[in-house]
């Protein structure tokens, strides 16, 4: 078993001593891709079916927004590093399940396209085939990072957190699903690892949405309740 099907499992069993299975709803298997027929029963496919096309429509909006396309300049080196980094690995290791699907930015052509929104959000979010994340977090991160070392760590972190969700089609199954976002802060940090980049990265990002939003928000961790869920997960 590789390590990161070792950490879904251990993850698996935090969640559940943690969390009251009422509070949450249904888990669902972050690993069966919309459409599958082992995926739920009828009125759970009409549901997935009709966020499909919600977010769908949200996408196109998001690539016909003149705002979200090419980092500028002061973010553009750092993001096509991260990205490169990111497809090197999904070319060479094996040891994911599914296989990654390469992305690129702004666009590529049968892969997953990364966007940079010049708005002044803190935040960042996966479509089906597209991530997006904004200039107020990017910015943020730079004036409490370090070193541009740091800073492009927790960047990192954050990109490919979002591309797993992407690559899991996980914005069409649930928005709010607790173990999701769990799982794709593990494949994050298991990324930046085997990319080369500093895990300081992660606390970074961890620390800035403490306080950006301390009370984390429905169906999601907190920022210290995600970072302490990694931690234990990862031993």
């Amino acid at each position: 078993m590789n390590r990161f099907a070792t950490f879904t499992a251990k993850l698996l069993i935090v969640f559940l001593g943690s969390f009251a299975l009422s509070a949450c709803g249904d888990i669902l298997n972050p690993d069966e891709k919309l459409g599958d027929p082992a995926g739920g029963g009828t009125t759970d496919r009409v549901m997935s079916n009709d966020r499909l096309a919600s977010i769908a429509v949200e996408e196109h909006a998001l690539r016909m927004n003149p705002t979200c396309g090419e980092a500028d300049e002061e973010f553009l080196p750092s993001i096509l590093e991260i990205i490169e980094r990111f497809n090197t690995m999904a070319e060479n290791d094996d040891s994911f399940s599914p296989r990654l699907t390469l992305a690129g930015h702004p666009d590529l052509d049968g892969g997953i396209s990364v966007r940079v929104c010049s708005d002044s959000q803190i935040s960042a979010h996966a479509y089906l085939e597209t991530v997006a994340i904004h200039d107020g977090l990017l910015y943020t991160l730079k004036e409490s990072s370090a070193s541009e070392t740091i800073f492009k760590s927790a960047v990192a972190f954050v990109i490919y957190h979002e591309l797993w969700h992407a690559q899991m089609g996980d914005a069409a199954i649930s928005p709010n699903d607790t173990l999701m976002e769990l799982k794709a802060d593990f494949f994050a940090m298991n990324a930046i690892e085997k990319v080369g980049y500093d895990t300081a990265g992660a606390e970074l990002l961890f620390s800035v949405l403490a306080k950006v939003n301390p009370g984390g928000s429905p169906h999601h961790l907190t920022a210290t309740e995600r970072a302490e869920a990694i931690d234990v997960a990862s031993r």
